[in-house]
């Protein structure tokens, strides 16, 4: 594993339906997913992304590849472990989909 890029295995396996061109359906399963590094345009898409847990799937769906309607579907343990390698990216003091207090 490179510094660049995370795997995640997943605890429960997303299935993906794709309708083919001659109508038939066909199933693909995700069992593991790539979160790799931002780069600062990626925070852009929190820009569209309203309320914090929305901000959160964006961000997962764009440096993981998934569609957020995929994102929609992983398990908690599996929406947690991606949340935490994105967070270990993000440098000090920049904490994405949480706000900060002035005191």
């Amino acid at each position: 594993m490179s510094d660049q890029t995370n795997r995640v295995t997943l605890a429960e396996p997303i299935v993906k339906r794709f309708r083919q061109a001659d109508g038939t359906e066909r199933e693909e399963s995700i069992a593991e997913v790539t979160v790799r590094k931002p780069v600062a345009g990626d925070l852009r898409v929190l820009d569209s992304a309203t309320g914090e847990i929305g901000k959160a799937f964006a961000l997962a769906a764009r440096l993981t590849g998934l569609d957020v309607k995929d994102v929609d579907k992983l398990a908690m343990e599996d929406f947690a472990s991606i949340s935490a390698i994105i967070e270990g990216f993000m440098p000090p003091g920049l904490q994405i989909g949480q706000t900060s207090s002035a005191t």
